[in-house]
Protein backbone atom coordinates (compact mmCIF):
# COMPACT_ATOMS: atom_id res chain seq x y z
CA UNK A 1 0.00 0.00 0.00
CA UNK A 2 2.73 2.55 0.74
CA UNK A 3 4.83 1.50 -2.35
CA UNK A 4 1.77 2.12 -4.34
CA UNK A 5 1.73 5.48 -3.11
CA UNK A 6 5.19 6.30 -3.76
CA UNK A 7 4.89 4.79 -7.37
CA UNK A 8 1.53 7.28 -7.64
CA UNK A 9 2.79 10.20 -5.99
CA UNK A 10 6.71 9.68 -8.68
CA UNK A 11 4.42 9.07 -11.47
CA UNK A 12 2.40 11.99 -10.82
CA UNK A 13 5.86 14.26 -10.53
CA UNK A 14 6.93 12.82 -13.63
CA UNK A 15 3.71 13.29 -15.57
CA UNK A 16 3.48 17.28 -13.95
CA UNK A 17 6.59 17.91 -15.43
CA UNK A 18 7.04 16.03 -18.63
CA UNK A 19 3.85 17.70 -19.81
CA UNK A 20 5.96 21.40 -18.93
CA UNK A 21 8.39 20.18 -22.14
CA UNK A 22 5.51 18.61 -24.25
CA UNK A 23 2.76 21.26 -25.04
CA UNK A 24 2.43 22.45 -28.20
CA UNK A 25 -0.54 24.18 -27.99
CA UNK A 26 -2.03 27.88 -26.27
CA UNK A 27 -4.81 27.42 -23.75
CA UNK A 28 -5.37 31.22 -23.62
CA UNK A 29 -8.95 30.70 -24.84
CA UNK A 30 -10.89 30.05 -21.74
CA UNK A 31 -13.43 26.24 -22.23
CA UNK A 32 -15.58 24.37 -20.09
CA UNK A 33 -15.38 20.79 -20.11
CA UNK A 34 -18.79 18.99 -19.04
CA UNK A 35 -17.53 15.37 -18.35
CA UNK A 36 -19.20 12.87 -16.95
CA UNK A 37 -16.95 11.29 -14.49
CA UNK A 38 -13.45 12.64 -12.93
CA UNK A 39 -11.29 13.07 -16.15
CA UNK A 40 -12.21 16.71 -17.01
CA UNK A 41 -11.39 18.00 -13.31
CA UNK A 42 -8.12 15.97 -13.93
CA UNK A 43 -7.66 17.43 -17.06
CA UNK A 44 -8.06 20.96 -16.02
CA UNK A 45 -5.47 20.12 -13.54
CA UNK A 46 -3.30 18.65 -16.71
CA UNK A 47 -3.43 22.08 -18.39
CA UNK A 48 -3.39 24.17 -15.42
CA UNK A 49 -6.63 25.93 -15.83
CA UNK A 50 -9.53 27.42 -13.67
CA UNK A 51 -11.98 24.78 -13.33
CA UNK A 52 -14.95 26.33 -15.74
CA UNK A 53 -17.42 23.72 -14.90
CA UNK A 54 -19.27 22.01 -12.07
CA UNK A 55 -18.56 18.50 -13.14
CA UNK A 56 -15.74 18.31 -10.97
CA UNK A 57 -14.88 15.00 -8.78
CA UNK A 58 -17.90 13.07 -9.61
CA UNK A 59 -19.73 11.06 -11.99
CA UNK A 60 -22.98 11.18 -13.30
CA UNK A 61 -24.42 7.66 -14.62
CA UNK A 62 -24.58 7.70 -18.80
CA UNK A 63 -28.22 7.55 -18.90
CA UNK A 64 -28.35 10.59 -16.86
CA UNK A 65 -25.27 12.21 -18.17
CA UNK A 66 -26.50 12.23 -22.02
CA UNK A 67 -30.17 14.11 -20.54
CA UNK A 68 -27.82 16.65 -18.90
CA UNK A 69 -26.12 17.38 -22.05
CA UNK A 70 -29.08 17.69 -24.04
CA UNK A 71 -30.86 20.51 -21.56
CA UNK A 72 -27.69 21.63 -19.84
CA UNK A 73 -29.03 25.62 -20.02
CA UNK A 74 -31.95 24.02 -18.49
CA UNK A 75 -30.66 22.36 -15.56
CA UNK A 76 -28.01 24.45 -14.90
CA UNK A 77 -31.21 26.60 -13.60
CA UNK A 78 -32.35 23.74 -11.30
CA UNK A 79 -31.73 23.92 -7.98
CA UNK A 80 -29.38 21.06 -6.32
CA UNK A 81 -30.96 18.99 -3.66
CA UNK A 82 -29.98 15.92 -1.49
CA UNK A 83 -30.31 12.49 -2.56
CA UNK A 84 -30.73 10.28 0.57
CA UNK A 85 -28.68 7.55 -0.37
CA UNK A 86 -26.60 4.66 1.80
CA UNK A 87 -23.48 5.23 -0.04
CA UNK A 88 -19.92 6.44 1.79
CA UNK A 89 -20.39 9.52 -0.63
CA UNK A 90 -22.90 12.36 -0.64
CA UNK A 91 -25.41 12.13 -3.83
CA UNK A 92 -27.28 15.66 -4.83
CA UNK A 93 -30.59 15.43 -7.04
CA UNK A 94 -30.62 17.79 -10.08
CA UNK A 95 -34.60 17.42 -11.09
CA UNK A 96 -34.24 14.02 -12.11
CA UNK A 97 -30.42 13.47 -12.31
CA UNK A 98 -28.67 11.86 -9.67
CA UNK A 99 -24.78 13.30 -9.10
CA UNK A 100 -22.91 11.12 -7.51
CA UNK A 101 -20.45 13.58 -5.47
CA UNK A 102 -17.78 10.57 -5.16
CA UNK A 103 -14.66 12.86 -4.01
CA UNK A 104 -16.78 15.30 -1.03
CA UNK A 105 -16.99 14.58 2.47
CA UNK A 106 -20.39 16.34 3.18
CA UNK A 107 -23.37 17.37 0.78
CA UNK A 108 -23.00 21.31 1.75
CA UNK A 109 -19.65 20.99 0.55
CA UNK A 110 -20.15 19.37 -3.35
CA UNK A 111 -23.47 21.88 -3.60
CA UNK A 112 -21.10 24.89 -2.76
CA UNK A 113 -18.35 23.42 -4.89
CA UNK A 114 -21.71 23.34 -7.52
CA UNK A 115 -23.25 26.31 -7.38
CA UNK A 116 -19.76 27.97 -7.83
CA UNK A 117 -18.50 26.53 -10.64
CA UNK A 118 -21.33 26.52 -12.34
CA UNK A 119 -21.53 30.12 -13.18
CA UNK A 120 -18.16 30.16 -14.30
CA UNK A 121 -19.12 28.38 -17.75
CA UNK A 122 -18.17 29.76 -20.69
CA UNK A 123 -21.80 28.57 -23.01
CA UNK A 124 -19.65 29.73 -26.33
CA UNK A 125 -16.44 27.11 -25.36
CA UNK A 126 -18.23 23.82 -24.27
CA UNK A 127 -16.45 20.61 -24.85
CA UNK A 128 -18.37 17.20 -23.80
CA UNK A 129 -16.27 13.86 -22.44
CA UNK A 130 -17.65 11.07 -21.71
CA UNK A 131 -16.94 6.81 -21.84
CA UNK A 132 -18.84 3.86 -21.86
CA UNK A 133 -19.53 2.81 -18.50
CA UNK A 134 -22.21 3.62 -15.84
CA UNK A 135 -24.74 2.11 -17.29
CA UNK A 136 -23.87 2.96 -20.64
CA UNK A 137 -25.68 1.08 -23.54
CA UNK A 138 -25.17 1.33 -27.07
CA UNK A 139 -28.48 2.91 -27.92
CA UNK A 140 -27.46 6.20 -26.53
CA UNK A 141 -24.95 6.71 -29.18
CA UNK A 142 -27.40 8.37 -31.26
CA UNK A 143 -28.36 10.62 -28.72
CA UNK A 144 -24.11 11.23 -27.54
CA UNK A 145 -23.67 12.37 -31.73
CA UNK A 146 -26.57 14.35 -32.04
CA UNK A 147 -25.14 16.62 -28.76
CA UNK A 148 -24.36 20.08 -30.50
CA UNK A 149 -21.08 20.48 -28.85
CA UNK A 150 -17.42 19.84 -29.19
CA UNK A 151 -17.25 16.33 -28.30
CA UNK A 152 -15.74 12.78 -27.67
CA UNK A 153 -16.85 9.59 -26.49
CA UNK A 154 -14.48 6.79 -25.23
CA UNK A 155 -15.51 3.42 -25.92
CA UNK A 156 -14.40 -0.59 -26.34
CA UNK A 157 -16.63 -0.79 -28.98
CA UNK A 158 -15.05 0.66 -32.80
CA UNK A 159 -18.07 2.05 -33.71
CA UNK A 160 -15.55 4.19 -36.26
CA UNK A 161 -16.90 6.98 -35.86
CA UNK A 162 -14.97 10.47 -35.70
CA UNK A 163 -16.40 11.59 -32.69
CA UNK A 164 -15.78 8.01 -30.35
CA UNK A 165 -12.28 7.15 -29.63
CA UNK A 166 -11.80 3.46 -29.45
CA UNK A 167 -9.95 2.12 -27.27
CA UNK A 168 -8.46 -0.76 -28.57
CA UNK A 169 -6.97 -2.56 -25.22
CA UNK A 170 -10.45 -3.19 -23.57
CA UNK A 171 -12.16 -4.76 -26.32
CA UNK A 172 -12.95 -7.89 -24.96
CA UNK A 173 -14.57 -5.68 -21.35
CA UNK A 174 -17.99 -5.01 -21.24
CA UNK A 175 -16.78 -1.07 -20.74
CA UNK A 176 -13.99 1.21 -21.13
CA UNK A 177 -11.25 0.74 -18.14
CA UNK A 178 -10.41 3.53 -15.91
CA UNK A 179 -8.98 6.37 -17.90
CA UNK A 180 -7.27 7.93 -15.65
CA UNK A 181 -4.97 5.30 -14.45
CA UNK A 182 -1.44 5.86 -15.59
CA UNK A 183 -0.25 4.18 -18.69
CA UNK A 184 3.39 3.96 -18.08
CA UNK A 185 6.30 4.81 -15.51
CA UNK A 186 6.45 8.42 -17.86
CA UNK A 187 3.00 9.20 -16.27
CA UNK A 188 1.23 8.66 -19.57
CA UNK A 189 -2.65 8.43 -18.53
CA UNK A 190 -4.71 5.98 -20.30
CA UNK A 191 -6.75 8.94 -21.60
CA UNK A 192 -3.16 10.49 -23.29
CA UNK A 193 -2.46 7.13 -24.90
CA UNK A 194 -5.56 7.19 -27.03
CA UNK A 195 -6.40 10.95 -27.45
CA UNK A 196 -4.68 14.44 -27.75
CA UNK A 197 -7.10 16.66 -25.19
CA UNK A 198 -4.02 19.68 -25.41
CA UNK A 199 -4.64 19.57 -29.30
CA UNK A 200 -8.13 19.43 -29.24
CA UNK A 201 -9.07 22.14 -26.27
CA UNK A 202 -7.80 24.49 -28.35
CA UNK A 203 -10.84 24.19 -30.92
CA UNK A 204 -9.39 24.20 -33.66
CA UNK A 205 -9.82 20.80 -34.47
CA UNK A 206 -11.89 18.15 -34.94
CA UNK A 207 -11.93 15.31 -32.77
CA UNK A 208 -11.29 12.65 -35.47
CA UNK A 209 -7.85 14.69 -35.80
CA UNK A 210 -7.08 14.34 -32.28
CA UNK A 211 -7.34 10.32 -31.92
CA UNK A 212 -4.08 8.55 -31.30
Amino acid sequence: MVLNKVFYKFKSLISSKRRVVERKYDHSSAYSIISCNCIGGLIYHDYHQQFLSPTINLFIESPDFIKLCKNLHEYMNYELNEYESKTNYPIGILKDIKIHFLHYKTFDEAKEKWNIRKTRINWDNIFIIMSDRDKFSPDLVDDFLKLPYKKVLFSHIDYNNEEIVYVSKDKRKSEVDDLTKYFNFKGTKTYEQYFDFDKWLTGKYSTGECKR
